[in-house]
């Protein structure tokens, strides 16, 4: 039985989060939500990561896997579509290298905003040519 150890400097790489939303309204009911994520890559040398896996949640309790960057960006665009307002989407990252894989970093959670809709005019009526 082989056992691989993951160095602390590969636990701790992401220490700390930030991010950004932007969401734009699709219906009086939902939004699509643009979630920029960035965060603080503390690995080096032998304890480099060769990747880092995203992972997304409504709410914070079932996550799956939304994309992979490569070693060394510390940032991730994730677009969510048809969210209502008030709606936690929550995120975690793992790393990974040819030791293993980290433990899942600590769960970096965003709360949608209220939802404007501004739905079109009506057609002008009784149109004349004169």
């Amino acid at each position: 039985m082989k056992v691989v150890l993951i160095t602390p400097a590969l636990v701790l790489i992401f220490d700390r989060y930030a991010y950004s939303m932007t969401c734009n309204a699709t219906s009086p009911t939902t939004q699509d939500c643009g979630i920029g994520l960035t965060w603080q890559d503390n690995s080096s040398g032998n304890n480099q990561e060769d990747f880092v896996d995203i992972y997304f949640s409504v709410g914070g309790t079932v996550f799956s896997k939304v994309g992979t960057v490569a070693s060394d960006v510390v940032s991730f665009v994730h677009n969510a579509a048809g969210v209502g307002a008030g709606v936690q989407l929550c995120y975690q990252v793992q790393a990974g290298n040819n030791a293993g894989l980290s433990p899942f970093s600590s769960i970096a959670c965003a709360t949608t905003p209220a939802i404007v809709f501004v739905a079109a005019p009506n057609a002008p009526a009784n149109l004349v040519v004169q």
